[in-house]
C-alpha cells in the first residue's frame, strides 16, 4: 500500500489507511470492509525473533456525528494520503484530509476508472479504546453550533498536504485540491495550495494563518516542536508543484529548501533555509 500513515505508541507500530493498487484496471482502491488499523509489536520478546512476529488487524469502534448525516461519514474513513500525528497528551492519533477513491465505470470507454474524492475532515483515534471519533468536518457546513453567529471556517478538502501535531494543535500546510471533475472523460483539475491552518484539538476550531509570499507546494514533509520559550515551531522541507508557462505548457518544480516558522505568529517572517 501507499499513502498510509504510521505512528509508534507503547512499543507498537500502528498503520492507518492507505491505498492499494489494482494492476488489471490500473486504479487505486481502499481495503474492502475496512477501514482497519494494523499494529506490530516492536519491543523485544525474549526467545522470539523479530522476523517471526505477525501483524494484528484491529476493527475499530466509531463515534459518529449525530443524524441526519452520521452514517454518511463512515465509508469516508477509508482513505490514503491523510496526514497528522500523535496527540501525546490524550493518547490519540489525529488525521486530517486525504483521498477517498470510488471505483466507477466510464460510460464511453466501458472500463473501470477511479473517482478521486479529496477530504477535509479531522478524526482522532483513541489508542487505548481503539475508537475513531470525528472532530471536524467540511462536507456538511450546516452542522454548526447554534451559539455561533457566523458559519465555521475550515480548510479546502485536500490530499498531498503535510500536517503535524504539536501539543494541543494540529498544523497543516499546502497540499492539492480538486477543481473541476469530468469523470466521463477521465479528466480532473488539481491545484496546488499555499494555505497554512491550525486546528485547536481542544476547542475543535480551525484558524487560518497568513502566508506571505505564496509558498504553494504539495508532497512536502512537516515536523514540529516547542522551542526554549515554549512556542510551537514547524519546519517544512521540499515539496512539488507545477507552474504554467506563458505558452500554456506546465513545468514541474521540485523544491529542496527548508521553511521555518512559528505558527503562533503571522507567517510574514517565514525563513527559507
Amino acid at each position: 500500500r501507499g499513502g498510509h500513515m504510521s505512528v509508534v505508541y507503547n512499543d507498537y507500530l500502528y498503520v492507518f489507511g492507505g491505498l492499494l493498487y489494482d494492476k488489471q484496471n490500473k486504479i487505486s482502491y481502499q481495503e474492502v470492509d475496512g477501514p482497519f488499523v494494523y499494529r506490530l509489536k516492536l519491543a523485544k520478546d525474549f526467545g522470539r525473533p523479530f522476523a517471526g512476529r505477525s501483524w494484528q488487524r484491529i476493527r475499530p469502534r466509531y463515534k459518529l456525528p449525530v443524524a441526519p448525516h452520521g452514517k454518511d461519514y463512515l465509508p469516508l474513513l477509508s482513505r490514503g494520503g491523510m496526514r497528522g500525528g500523535l496527540w501525546k497528551e490524550q493518547n490519540k492519533v489525529v488525521i486530517f484530509g486525504g483521498l477517498h477513491v470510488r471505483a466507477m465505470v466510464a460510460t464511453t470507454q466501458h472500463r473501470v476508472v477511479q473517482q478521486d474524492v479529496p477530504l477535509g475532515d479531522v478524526w482522532s483515534y483513541d489508542l487505548q479504546t481503539d475508537t475513531w471519533e470525528m472532530m471536524a468536518d467540511s462536507f456538511f457546513p450546516s452542522r454548526k453550533d447554534p451559539k455561533e453567529e457566523t458559519d465555521p471556517i475550515s480548510p479546502t478538502p485536500r490530499t498531498a498536504h503535510s500536517a503535524v501535531v504539536i501539543g494541543d494543535e494540529l498544523v497543516s500546510f499546502g497540499g492539492m485540491a480538486k477543481g473541476l471533475l469530468h469523470s466521463w472523460a477521465e479528466q480532473s483539475e488539481w491545484r496546488t495550495l499555499d494555505d497554512f491552518w491550525v486546528f485547536d484539538l481542544v476547542t475543535k476550531k480551525w484558524e487560518e494563518r497568513e502566508v506571505q509570499p505564496s509558498l504553494a507546494r504539495a508532497y512536502n514533509s512537516l515536523v514540529g516542536w516547542k522551542d526554549e520559550r515554549g512556542e510551537n515551531v514547524v519546519a517544512a522541507f521540499g515539496g512539488y508543484r507545477t507552474v504554467e508557462q506563458p505558452m500554456g505548457e506546465e513545468v514541474a518544480v521540485v523544491f529542496d529548501e527548508t521553511l521555518l516558522s512559528s505558527p503562533s505568529f503571522s507567517l510574514n517572517g517565514t525563513e527559507v533555509v
